[in-house]
C-alpha cells in the first residue's frame, strides 16, 4: 500500500507541514486523490483512495468513516401473467438472425429456470419425453439435473428445437443458441422489447419459481430442479405467492399432511 501511502504523505508534508496520524482522513484523502498532482484514470484513483482508505481506518479510525455494509440485492420480481404471455408471442415472430434462439430464450427461462450460462450451453438433444406430450431439458454445467418443462411452454422449446435442428440440416443434435459469443444471451433477451426494455433473465427466472410456489410443487423438488436456490429468495417470492391464495384456499391444501 506504500504506493498510496508514500506520495500522500510527501504531499500532507508540503502542504500541511504535518505528518501527523490525524492528516490521514477522509477529507485529506479525497482532496489528494482529485488533486491537480493526479492527472491518473479512474481505476487509479478508485484503488488508491480504497488503500489509503484502509490505512487511514488502522492509523486514524475517528477520521475515517468505516464502510458501509451492502445489504443483500433484492429479488427480481416476477413478471404478470399477461406479460408473460407477450413475451411468448413476441418470440415467435418471424425475425431476421437466430429465429431458435430468439425462441429459445425465454422459454428457457419462463419455461425451466435457467440462468444465461445453462441456457446458452443448451442442445436440442438435451430434450427428453417424460410421456403426456410433456418434456424435460437434462442442464448442463455446474448444476447438472433433469428438469421438466412448465407445460404452457412445451410447445415453444419444441418449435425452438424443430427450427435449431433444420438450420443445422443433418437433424442431430445442435445448440439452440447458434452463436458462442458470451453475450448472444443477453443480446437475444435485449431484442424481445415490445416497450418494456427486453427480457430480464432474473424476473423470468422469478416468475418461473413463483409459478411452481403457486402450483404447489414441493419444496425439496423444487430445490433439487432449481439448481441452486436460496431460502431468503423462497421467503420474498412466498411473500409475493401468498397474494393468490384465499384463507379457504389455504385450509384445503393444509389438509394434504
Amino acid at each position: 500500500m506504500m504506493w498510496a501511502v508514500t506520495p500522500m504523505a510527501a504531499w500532507l508534508y508540503q502542504t500541511l507541514g504535518s505528518l501527523d496520524a490525524a492528516m490521514l482522513n477522509d477529507r485529506n484523502i479525497e482532496v489528494w486523490i482529485h488533486s491537480a498532482d493526479n492527472r491518473r484514470g479512474a481505476d487509479w484513483q478508485h484503488t488508491a483512495q480504497a488503500m489509503l482508505r484502509r490505512v487511514g481506518r488502522a492509523v486514524n479510525p475517528d477520521g475515517v468513516a468505516q464502510p458501509k455494509q451492502i445489504g443483500r440485492r433484492p429479488i427480481a420480481p416476477p413478471y404478470h401473467p399477461e406479460i408473460e404471455a407477450v413475451f411468448q408471442h413476441v418470440a415467435e415472430l418471424p425475425t431476421p438472425g437466430d429465429q431458435p434462439g430468439r425462441m429459445w430464450t425465454p422459454a428457457a427461462v419462463f419455461g425451466i429456470g435457467l440462468n444465461g450460462v445453462a441456457l446458452h450451453a443448451a442442445e436440442t438433444g438435451d430434450l427428453h419425453e417424460l410421456g403426456d406430450g410433456r418434456l424435460a431439458v437434462a442442464v448442463r454445467g455446474p448444476n447438472p439435473r433433469l428438469v421438466p418443462i412448465r407445460a404452457c411452454w412445451t410447445e415453444s422449446v419444441r418449435r425452438a428445437a424443430r427450427l435449431a435442428q433444420r438450420r443445422r440440416g443433418d437433424g442431430s443434435s445442435t445448440r439452440f443458441v447458434h452463436s458462442a459469443d458470451k453475450n448472444a444471451v443477453a443480446r437475444l433477451a435485449a431484442s424481445l422489447d415490445f416497450g418494456s426494455g427486453g427480457l430480464s433473465l432474473r424476473r423470468a427466472r422469478s416468475t418461473w419459481l413463483t409459478a411452481h410456489l403457486v402450483a404447489g410443487t414441493p419444496l425439496p423438488a423444487l430445490r433439487i430442479i432449481a439448481g441452486s436456490l436460496s431460502g431468503q429468495t423462497l421467503t420474498e417470492l412466498i411473500d409475493v405467492a401468498v397474494d393468490g391464495v384465499d384463507a379457504d384456499t389455504a385450509v384445503r391444501q393444509g389438509l394434504g399432511t
